[in-house]
């Protein structure tokens, strides 16, 4: 694992302490290996994701909890993920958002656990258990 990077983002270290929204005060990781690379979004929402937005480059596979207040079209276009993992039960105009910019979904809600593997140039996604 000598290629592989983790790179932890925290929206609020500005000084200014957390938010009221707690969910905007998640800690988004971005996990590096090779040339593949996995966005854990957390419960980040709106605001949050305008705030790293600088700290983003694209992804393969983006991580998200599928609130309403989950993504913006602005932000996946500039992450650009080829699949998006959604943790939990997904928001009709959040999952609109993806099927409009042809993202592949995955769905623990719909079908369990998800494995995500990388060899470091391909990455490979698939169910635990079928519910």
């Amino acid at each position: 694992f000598e290629k592989a990077f983790i790179k932890l983002i925290v929206a609020y270290d500005d000084g200014g302490g957390f938010v009221s929204n707690t969910n905007d005060n998640s800690i988004v990781t971005k996990i590096m290996f090779e040339d593949t690379s996995f966005l854990l979004m957390s419960n980040c929402g709106f605001d949050c994701t305008e705030r790293i937005s600088t700290d983003i480059t694209k992804s393969n596979v983006l991580v998200i909890d599928g609130s309403c207040d989950s993504m913006t079209l602005t932000f996946l276009q500039k992450v650009k993920p080829e699949v998006a993992v959604f943790n939990g039960e997904i928001c009709p105009q959040t999952k609109s958002t993806f099927e409009y910019l042809s993202i592949p979904i995955y769905s623990t809600k719909d079908n369990g656990d998800i494995r995500m593997e990388s060899d470091g140039y391909n990455f490979n996604l698939k169910y635990l258990k079928s519910r």
